[in-house]
């Protein structure tokens, strides 16, 4: 990881040499590693948050799900996932925060890439929500829903590879609901986008249709 910046300790991205802050001119692949580490490394370090793949192994939710993996089983190459961040207690918590980031950022954990720069990591990325609920004792799942291919080199060309599962947003939360969220004990579920938008439902027979259906309505009227 580069060394060429460093987090202050009011969370704020600072040039190592200098010490002078970063701002949005700044912005460059270097610059983005570096937030995506830094945030991921405190989900890990701090808050002992484990990254899941998804899929989970043996599941074929569509035939363009079955194609890669036929593509990925012959080439020998692995299959493409789209990786989520769970807390410890997701599976037990009686209470359950999923969070879900605006539609233009692909890495969990991270509101804007742009507010960790202007603002600091504390609003720009979701570390915030992450300290409070855990305090809360809330089990916490960090969706990606913007992470739907990647970029592969077969035989030389390169080929973007769908994510099984994970080819659309609303295939992400689909899936992952039914592989990570569907069993857990929580009596009650709340879901968080874009750092103020909030819904609550209580767990019945009705949970998983009526929450997928707010979540998709949401994200079409752009308010993720």
């Amino acid at each position: 990881m580069s060394t060429a910046y460093v987090c202050d300790d009011h969370n704020f991205i600072r040039r190592s040499d200098s010490m002078e802050r970063v701002n949005i001119s700044d912005t460059c692949e270097e610059l983005n590693n570096f937030i995506v580490h830094h945030v991921h490394t405190l989900l890990k370090e701090k808050y002992h948050m484990s990254l899941i793949d998804l899929p989970i192994p043996a599941r074929e939710a569509s035939g363009t799900v079955i194609d890669v993996f036929k593509i990925v089983e012959s080439e020998k190459i692995g299959v493409p996932t789209s990786k989520v961040f769970c807390s410890a207690n997701y599976a037990t918590a009686h209470r359950l925060l999923i969070v879900v980031p605006s539609s233009g950022c692909a890495s969990p954990g991270i509101w804007s890439r742009t507010l960790c720069v202007e603002q600091g990591l504390r609003t720009g990325s979701m570390i915030n929500v992450v300290d409070a609920a855990l305090s809360e004792g809330f089990g916490v799942v960090l969706t990606n829903p913007n992470c739907n291919s990647i970029l592969s080199t077969i035989r030389g060309r390169s080929i973007r590879l769908t994510i099984p599962g994970s080819s659309r947003p609303e295939d992400h939360i689909c899936h992952m609901w039914d592989t990570l969220i569907r069993e857990c004990l929580a009596d009650d579920i709340f879901c968080a986008f874009n750092l103020c938008l909030e819904l609550n439902v209580t767990c019945n027979t009705q949970l998983h249709a009526a929450c997928l259906v707010h979540l998709m309505l949401l994200w079409s009227m752009q308010l993720l």
